[in-house]
């Protein structure tokens, strides 16, 4: 009996038996770290649209060929922590608020991801510099967002994907 023989066909046995799940696991990182993103909601600033603990995937590359664009929903870093928040200006708009109401350039934005009745009250108008958006919570209150912030603006460059699927959460 030749054990040279017996063990090379061993080796290759096991590195077949290996290599598809070296694979699967490099493939996994890749898409994780360069293609999607996947979370739990931390906080309530985005009830009822996306509600604590839903488990949802963002798409990394959302922004790679385009620009963010009012109304998208994206987790970014800002502060040194990941934050949800809806994106509400971008570049160039000019944000202001009256009687519980969001302005943008003049003409009052259509929010009809909010619940009924809420209200959006601020004292200050912002004018969203290059490069930059502006972001809130949905739940406006009782969400820490860009106008309360003491530096208002997320630059785009820190947008870490733009939501793609809310998969809800998963027992209590």
């Amino acid at each position: 009996m030749d054990t040279n023989n017996t063990l090379k066909d061993r080796k290759k046995e096991l590195i077949g038996d290996i290599l598809p799940f070296v694979i699967v696991f490099i493939v996994t990182i890749f898409v994780y770290k360069y293609i999607i993103l996947i979370g739990p909601v931390a906080s309530g600033s985005m009830e009822k649209t996306l509600m604590t603990k839903d488990i949802c995937v963002f798409n990394r590359l959302a922004y790679v060929f385009s620009e963010p664009q009012r109304g998208d929903i994206i987790v970014f870093n800002h502060y040194g922590q990941e934050w949800l928040k809806r994106v509400i200006g971008v570049a160039g708009d000019e944000i202001t608020f009256e009687n519980g109401y969001v302005f943008v350039n003049g003409m009052q934005l259509v929010e009809d991801y909010l619940e009924e009745g809420i209200e959006t009250n601020c004292t200050k108008s912002f004018t969203v510099p290059e490069g930059c958006v502006f972001v809130m919570g949905d739940n406006r209150g009782d969400s820490y967002d860009s106008r309360y912030w003491d530096n208002p603006y997320v630059s785009v460059d820190d947008i870490l994907g733009k939501i793609m699927i809310d998969f809800g959460h998963f027992g209590e």
